[in-house]
């Protein structure tokens, strides 16, 4: 549908939900957005270090948004989009398989 806008409900990580299943639906919600190239080990040379910057606070601020207080409270520290997400599976990835 051309012009129209979608609401996505987006579950707020626990810790108790399926991080596997959380994480699957923040990163379609990255793509959605074009935010995915900010979780890559390194910036496309297409794009600017402002650009960069900004594409960088933008995702950590949606991940954010989707973390529980008690989640986020940890992950205050993390600058970047990598170092968040890697320092979420890092904690609550191993717990998901088991």
């Amino acid at each position: 549908m051309a012009g129209s806008t979608q609401s996505f409900k987006i579950p707020l990580f626990d810790g108790k939900i399926n991080f596997m299943i959380w994480q699957s639906i923040i990163q379609d919600l990255l793509v959605q957005q074009g935010l995915d190239q900010a979780l890559e080990d390194e910036r496309a040379i297409s794009i600017n270090e402002t650009e960069w910057t900004k594409i960088q606070r933008m995702t950590v601020s949606m991940i954010r948004l989707a973390l529980a207080l008690g989640i986020k409270h940890n992950m205050l520290k993390e600058t970047t989009s990598k170092a968040l997400w890697e320092k979420l599976e890092n904690i609550y990835a191993s717990k998901s398989l088991t």
